[in-house]
C-alpha cells in the first residue's frame, strides 16, 4: 500500500485509519467505558501534567537540583576526613587545623546577604552554573597552597560558592513548585545525600594514596561535572512573583498554625511585599527597614537562632565525630564507618520527612520538634557511651535528626515569610550561622587540646538543641489549642443551626 504524505512527512494509511476509528469512538466524559474507568482510577502521579506547576518538568528539574547540590554534601561530609588528614600530614593542632574548614563554612553563612546583591544584577538561572564552575576551580587552587593561610583562603572562597549553589538551586527548585514543595526539597536533598554517602571513606582513600592537596584537587575536577545539570535549571515561564507574595508551603497545613500570629506576620509582611518594576526595586533599595519589616519580628530572630543551631550542630557533628570516635578508643577500621552510617540516616530523614509532611501525617513544626528532642537525647548518650556499636547507632540517629531538620531550612522561612523572601531570610540567617560559626576554632582548641575530650562541647551542643525542641513544642501546642478550638466553634454552630 502506498504511503501518503501529510505536509511534507510520511503518514501510514495503517495509522490514518486507527487514528479515525479512535477518534470516532473515544472515550467521552459520560462515558462509562472500561478505558474511562481507568483513567478516572490512575494514581495521582499518572494524572500529572507535562508543565507548569507540580508538573512532570517540575519533577525533573527536582533532580538537576539535587545532582547540583552533590558537591555541596561531599564538601560537608568530608570536613571531618579532611580535619584528620590536616593533623596527620601537616602536623597542625586542633585548634590550627579547624581554621581552614571552619572558614569553608562560615564564608558559605556570612557571605549570605551578598547573594541578594548578585541576584539583582544578575539573573539566577546564569549565576548557578557561574557560582558550579567557580567552586570547582576553588577547590584545583587548593593544590597550591603552602601553609594555613593559603588553603584557608581557598577554602573559604570555596564556601561562598558552595552557598551560592545551594540557595540558587533551592531558589529555582521552589519556584516550579506550588503544592508539593515539600516533597520536591526532600527528592533534592535525598538524590544529593544518596550520591554522596561513601563521600567520607572515599575522600580517606584519597587523602591516603595522593595527600589532602591532592585530594582536594581531584574532588574539584570531578565537581565540574555538576556544571551541565546547572545549566538545566531555569526559571518556568509560568511563573510569577505576583503569585508569591504570600507564598507558603503546605497552605492546607499553614493556614491552622496560630491564627493571631500568621494574622500579626501578615500585617508586618504588607509593606514589604516585593514589587517586580526595577524603578520599584530601587526605591524600596533606599529604605531596608521598610523593606524587611519582618526581619525585626520575635519570630523570625527565632527563625535565625534556630538555623543557627542546625547547621553548626550539624557542621561540627561532620566535623569532629571522626576525631571523638578515635579519642575514644574506637578502632579506626570501624571509625570510618561513623560519617557514612550518619550520612545513611541523613539520606532517609530526608526522604521521608519531606513525603510525611506532604502527606499530612505529620506537621513541620512537630518534625522539628521531635528532632531537636532526640537530638538533643543522642548528643548525651554520645557523651556516655564508647562502645563502637552504640556509637554509630546514635550517629544513624544525628543523621536522621540533620537531615530532617535540615530539609525543612527553607520549607519553615518560606512558610512563615513568604517564597519572594527566600533568598534574603536565608541570606541573613546564614550571616548570623557563619558570625557563631567564627568561634568554633577555639571551642574546638580548648576542648581537643586542653581538655583533651570534646564531651563538654557535646554537651554544650545537646543544651542548645533542648533549647529549640522547647520552641517549637510551644509551637505544635499553641496549633492543636487553635485547631481545638476551631472544631469546637464549628461543632457548636452547628448544633446551633440544628436547633433552630
Amino acid at each position: 500500500m502506498r504511503t501518503t504524505r501529510i505536509c511534507g512527512r510520511p503518514v501510514s494509511p495503517f495509522l490514518t485509519i486507527f487514528r479515525i476509528y479512535w477518534y470516532k469512538n473515544r472515550p467521552t466524559p459520560d462515558c462509562d467505558s472500561g478505558l474511562s474507568v481507568y483513567l478516572s482510577k490512575r494514581p495521582p502521579y499518572l494524572k500529572m501534567r507535562f508543565q507548569g506547576p507540580d508538573s512532570c518538568r517540575s519533577w525533573a528539574a527536582a533532580c538537576l537540583a539535587g545532582l547540583t547540590q552533590i558537591p555541596v554534601l561531599f564538601s560537608l561530609k568530608t570536613m571531618g576526613v579532611t580535619f584528620v588528614g590536616l593533623l596527620s600530614e601537616w602536623q597542625f593542632s586542633r585548634h590550627e587545623a579547624s581554621w581552614p574548614l571552619t572558614l569553608l563554612t562560615a564564608s558559605s553563612q556570612i557571605c549570605g546577604p551578598a547573594l541578594q546583591l548578585l541576584q539583582r544584577v544578575i539573573p539566577v538561572s546564569a549565576l548557578l552554573p557561574l557560582s558550579c564552575l567557580a567552586s570547582s576551580i576553588s577547590l584545583m587552587l587548593s593544590y597550591f597552597a603552602k601553609n594555613l593561610t593559603h588553603i584557608s583562603i581557598v577554602l573559604a572562597f570555596h564556601g561562598f560558592c558552595l552557598a551560592a549553589i545551594y540557595v540558587f538551586s533551592t531558589l529555582l527548585l521552589m519556584q516550579h513548585f506550588k503544592k508539593r514543595r515539600t516533597a520536591a526539597n526532600a527528592v533534592t536533598s535525598t538524590i544529593s545525600t544518596g550520591a554522596t554517602i561513601f563521600a567520607p571513606n572515599a575522600m580517606q582513600a584519597l587523602i591516603t594514596s595522593y595527600g589532602v592537596r591532592n585530594a582536594l584537587l581531584i574532588t574539584g575536577v570531578f565537581g565540574l561535572g555538576a556544571v551541565p545539570f546547572s545549566l538545566g535549571l531555569r526559571t518556568p515561564r509560568w511563573y510569577s512573583p505576583q503569585c508569591e507574595t504570600s507564598g507558603r508551603v503546605n497552605r492546607n497545613l499553614s493556614t491552622e498554625v496560630e491564627a493571631g500570629d500568621i494574622m500579626d506576620a501578615e500585617k508586618e509582611r504588607f509593606a514589604s511585599d516585593e514589587i517586580s518594576s526595577p524603578r520599584s526595586r530601587r526605591s524600596m533599595t533606599a529604605s531596608s527597614t521598610r523593606q524587611h519589616p519582618y526581619m525585626l519580628t520575635p519570630r523570625f530572630i527565632v527563625h535565625v537562632i534556630s538555623v543557627t543551631i542546625t547547621y553548626n550542630v550539624m557542621n561540627l557533628f561532620l566535623l569532629l565525630a571522626y576525631d571523638h570516635a578515635l579519642n575514644i578508643g574506637i578502632p579506626e577500621s570501624s571509625a570510618l564507618y561513623v560519617l557514612p552510617t550518619y550520612c545513611c540516616g541523613d539520606l532517609l530523614a530526608r526522604f521521608v520527612s519531606g513525603i510525611a509532611i506532604d502527606a499530612n501525617l505529620i506537621s513541620w513544626q512537630s518534625a522539628l520538634a521531635f528532632s531537636y528532642t532526640v537530638e538533643a537525647i543522642c548528643l548525651v548518650f554520645l557523651v556516655t557511651n564508647s562502645l563502637s556499636v552504640v556509637f554509630i547507632v546514635l550517629s544513624f540517629v544525628v543523621g536522621c535528626t540533620c537531615g530532617a531538620k535540615v530539609t525543612l531550612v527553607p520549607v519553615q522561612l518560606v512558610n512563615d515569610f513568604g517564597l519572594n523572601h527566600l533568598v534574603p531570610t536565608t541570606g541573613v540567617a546564614l550571616f548570623v550561622c557563619g558570625c557563631v560559626t567564627i568561634a568554633r576554632p577555639w571551642l574546638v582548641g580548648y576542648f581537643g587540646d586542653v581538655q583533651r575530650s570534646y564531651n563538654g562541647l557535646f554537651l554544650l551542643v545537646a543544651f542548645c538543641c533542648a533549647l529549640c525542641s522547647s520552641y517549637w513544642m510551644s509551637r505544635v501546642t499553641r496549633l492543636a489549642r487553635t485547631n481545638f478550638s476551631r472544631q469546637s466553634t464549628v461543632a457548636q454552630n452547628d448544633s446551633q443551626a440544628q436547633n433552630a
